[in-house]
This record gives C-alpha cells, sequence and structure tokens, in this order.
C-alpha cells in the first residue's frame, strides 16, 4: 500500500504534481505489486467528485454506464456460452434468451438458434463494445479538460488565500483543499449575484 492512496491523506501539491508530471512514483510506493496509476486514478475520481465540478455528474453518468455495459457483455457472453455448451430444454433456453432481452439485447427467438448465437456474439457484442469505447472517450475528455483547469498548485492556492483573505496551509491534505476551493465558489458566485442585484436597481 502506498503512502498516498486517498484524498485524505494525499497533500493537495503532492496531488497537483502528479497530475502535471504523472510521476505516480511520488505516491510513496511500499509495496511492490500496487498499481500506482490505477491508485491516483482512484484518488483523481474522487477529488474530481467531492470538487462537484459541473461536470461531475456527467462524469458520475458515465462512469455508470461503462459499468453497466461491461456488466451487460459479461452477461452475454456467460449466458451464449453456457447455451451453446451444455443440452437444455426448450423451456430453459426461453428463460435465458428473455434475461438477455431483459438487460436489452435483441434476441429473436424465432430465428434459428445457432444464427441467432452468431448473430449476438457478433452484432449486439459490437453495438455494445462501440458504446464502451464511446462512453470512455468521453470520460477521458472530461478528465483531460478538468486536468487543463487545475495543475498548477501554488497559483489555485493564492487564489484561495486571496477569496478567504488569510493565509493556507500548502501541506494541506487535498480533502481540505477541496473544501477551501468549494467554499471559495460559493462566495464568488454570492459576490457575483449581489453585483447583479446592485446593477439592476
Amino acid at each position: 500500500m502506498p503512502k498516498y492512496n486517498s484524498v485524505n491523506n494525499i497533500p493537495a501539491k503532492v496531488f497537483f504534481e502528479i497530475l502535471y508530471k504523472k510521476d505516480y512514483e511520488l505516491l510513496q510506493r511500499e509495496n511492490e505489486t500496487e498499481e500506482l496509476d490505477k491508485i491516483f486514478s482512484d484518488i483523481y475520481d474522487d477529488y474530481f467528485i467531492q470538487s462537484e465540478n459541473e461536470k461531475a455528474k456527467e462524469f458520475l453518468g458515465l462512469r455508470e454506464n461503462i459499468a453497466f455495459l461491461v456488466y451487460k457483455v459479461e452477461s452475454i457472453k456467460q449466458v451464449v456460452q453456457f447455451l451453446f455448451e451444455n443440452k437444455t430444454t426448450r423451456e430453459m433456453r426461453e428463460m435465458l434468451l428473455d434475461a438477455l432481452i431483459s438487460i436489452g439485447v435483441n434476441v429473436n427467438k424465432e430465428a434459428d438458434f445457432l444464427d441467432e448465437v452468431q448473430n449476438i456474439l457478433q452484432i449486439e457484442l459490437g453495438i455494445i463494445e462501440n458504446d464502451i469505447n464511446l462512453s470512455k472517450m468521453e470520460l477521458e475528455s472530461i478528465q483531460e479538460n478538468n486536468e487543463d483547469v487545475v495543475f498548477n498548485f501554488y497559483e489555485s492556492l493564492i487564489a484561495l488565500e486571496s477569496a478567504h483573505e488569510r493565509s493556507l496551509d500548502d501541506e494541506m491534505v487535498l480533502a481540505k483543499y477541496i473544501q477551501y476551493e468549494k467554499i471559495a465558489i460559493k462566495k464568488a458566485r454570492l459576490q457575483q449575484q449581489k453585483n447583479v442585484k446592485f446593477n439592476t436597481h
């Protein structure tokens, strides 16, 4: 387990340095078997979600959609493999094909069974895997856009100090940084609303 593995223990400046340099060794590995890029990805996801970024809901929706589609692909493969490799009654076959239909797979029960299995494996799985790839590309685009906005920790810290009108600890953990950032954004929005009201009177 690396020394830093969550928003609650990674210093914000270390997080932003890794985000900018892609140097995952900064997580301070203690166990050679850990996949540092995966651990950092989990920290980044948590940062992104907790920041309540405008894109966070879209991000979560895409993550859930990818997880569902991956589950769907595995379900299809398991059902088709079972049907193909085992002797089944017509009733059992109908029940399993209905299960596929219930998760949105187009199945023609009237077609020749072997033809329909081939159709499911080639066409249906191809469509789903294409949807997975499109969702992954959208997810990567959201992450890249978010990374472009926040990579200079000290520049961000100075902006936060200005918003909070006090000095902030540059050794703070990421979870604390996120809260300072959210409060600063709320303050800025309130000030904007006051300015709009003042200008309209």
